[in-house]
């Protein structure tokens, strides 16, 4: 005898559970349920069995649907049943009319299952999962350009409302918060800004003699302020004689 629990006489507000709440229809399971062609996959299981004796099969929906939750989980066969045990959805995945503690069916018959099936038969139940998948993959494609196309046309509309018949000539970037400053801007220190500060008179004092008739050009000594200056500003740790006398000069 075959027990199979047909397509259509299974939906998500006729499963029976013991929780207030009802089944989130947008569980990933619940979904997948929803879109594998359970009556094809069961006439490809079927095949080997006997409809006229032995005692009652277990429902092919759950088997094929444990099938599919070991494979997409990477489950051992104990770690299958047991995983389908403890889930809700995964047993309305695999067409229980209701919740349960107990398991779904033994683990060892996974070991049947696949002798069952044997090469041909697995061939073709991959068969008609990949013809499913190749068929939902368009449909869903199209919800999500869907759905871009809602959102896009949203943001459309929500710029139409706030730009407003003046036009704003301003450029540049606003900063707000004092504290920001820009990273080419080094940290200043005594020793920095001496430096700095005598290059910049350096640089005025070769603009103020250019030509030989302005006068004598004083001695700056750049070199050696160069040298004294790079000599403390290398040292990872500097003491604070070392920076007093690097001031003083």
């Amino acid at each position: 005898m075959i027990d199979y629990t047909p397509q259509s006489q299974l939906s998500l507000n006729m499963f029976k559970h013991p929780f207030e709440q009802g089944l989130d229809k947008e569980n990933r399971w619940v979904k997948l349920a929803a879109l594998i062609p359970w009556d094809s996959l069961a006439a490809v299981y079927s095949r080997k069995l006997d409809a006229g004796s032995g005692r009652k099969s277990v429902n092919i929906r759950t088997v094929i649907a444990a099938l599919i939750v070991k494979h997409k989980l990477g489950l051992d066969d104990r770690g299958t049943i047991e995983m389908i045990q403890e889930n809700i959805y995964l047993q309305y995945f695999c067409g229980l009319p209701c919740f349960t503690t107990q398991p779904v069916f033994d683990a060892s018959l996974f070991v049947d299952i696949r002798k069952r099936l044997g090469g041909d038969e697995f061939e073709a139940f991959n068969q008609r999962i990949i013809e499913s998948s190749e068929q939902i993959k368009p449909h869903q494609s199209r919800i999500k350009r869907k759905q871009q196309q809602q959102k896009e046309e949203a943001t459309d509309k929500d710029k139409d409302k706030n730009d407003g018949p003046e036009k704003n000539d301003n450029r540049g970037t606003l900063k707000v918060d004092a504290t920001v400053a820009d990273q080419e801007i080094t940290y200043p220190t005594d020793l920095k800004l001496l430096n700095t500060s005598r290059g910049n008179l350096e640089r005025i004092i070769d603009l103020l003699y250019l030509r030989p008739a302005d006068g004598t050009k004083p001695r700056t000594y750049r070199r050696n302020a160069r040298k004294h200056y790079l000599n403390i500003a290398k040292k990872k740790k500097k003491t604070k004689k070392q920076i007093r006398r690097g001031i003083r000069g």
